[in-house]
């Protein structure tokens, strides 16, 4: 039988990895690249990279009829390990991040089963679900070694204009819902006292415009979605804040809307005929956080 006799190249590569060399000029016993190995100048072979240690054995969550919908690792304070369980309702377990993951406490996000996301920075970590349950914020105090857990509710200014039916500067002779709500929002709620007459009544400048004691043939009318109530409030001789429908009408503003926003909501309560029951009512609250839970970690 035939043989077939050849040489044999081995290349020992004990130059190691080298990734920016060029193709023309590569220098001899090198690599560009290599996957799963460790570098070995002294031999020819290369052993393969062992994996990871793990952080912790294998530890199991107790949480009857639920899954597992997000794990998330905070860097931030004590490296913390939080597990949302979805079951009846969404609930986040706040472990550490030792051998055994040990139990912290447990905060229920939402009354009803839905999935989540996770925001975070350093000490302060936000969980947002699927469905209508208000944001979840979670605050280190570091000072105090705590974490605190709080309900955020979601407020909006309203800056839209509610459909009247009504062009932009048209006055209208009647008063819709529609319309007195855009009015108020766009600052018409407050109650002024109506010219610098003495004696005058302290009344709704929406009605004080249209009476209109200063010109009768301008009675009669409403003020448009682009009169501004600010024109008309002045500073009287007595020092008496006073309103004059008659500045606001001679100031031609056409058809520019009138600045709007007065009123504030909550998200979830967005109904504006509560406003039209009682005007005074701007909607602001001093905080948008519900403390739930404090933890000392």
């Amino acid at each position: 039988m035939p043989r077939v006799s050849g040489s044999k190249d081995y290349v020992s590569l004990a130059q190691g990895l080298i990734t920016e060399a060029s193709p023309l000029s590569f220098p001899a016993n090198a690599t560009a690249d290599e996957l799963n190995f460790l570098l070995d100048k002294e031999g020819f072979v290369r052993s393969r990279r062992k994996g990871f240690d793990k952080i912790r054995s294998e530890s199991g969550v107790n949480a009857s009829g639920a899954s597992v919908d997000n794990v998330h690792y905070w860097q931030g304070p004590n490296l913390l390990v939080f597990i949302i369980a979805v079951g009846s309702s969404t609930e986040a377990r706040i472990h550490r991040n030792d051998s055994t993951l040990s139990f912290i406490t447990s905060v229920q996000i939402s009354n009803a089963a839905a999935t989540t996301e996770i925001a975070e920075n350093t000490n302060v970590m936000y969980i947002t679900t699927s469905n209508s349950s208000k944001p979840i914020l979670i605050e280190y105090a570091e000072t105090l070694g705590q974490l605190k857990v709080y309900e955020v509710d979601i407020l909006v200014r309203d800056f839209e204009l509610v459909d009247d039916g009504l062009s932009l500067s048209e006055r209208p002779p009647t008063l819709s819902d529609n319309h007195r709500y855009n009015l108020y929002n766009a600052g018409w709620y407050k109650d002024r006292r109506y010219q610098y007459i003495n004696n005058q009544a302290v009344q709704d400048p929406v009605i004080s415009f249209f009476s209109s004691l200063n010109d009768v043939s301008e009675a009669n009318s409403y003020p448009s979605n682009s009169d501004n109530v600010a024109v008309g409030v002045s500073i009287n001789e007595n020092g008496v804040t006073t309103f004059r429908d008659d500045e606001v009408r001679n100031v031609n503003v056409g058809n520019t809307e009138s600045p709007r926003g007065h009123y504030i909501y909550n998200i979830n309560d967005f109904e504006r005929y509560d406003r039209l029951l009682d005007k005074t009512i701007d909607g602001s609250v001093s905080t948008t956080l519900t403390l739930l839970h404090t933890e000392s970690i």
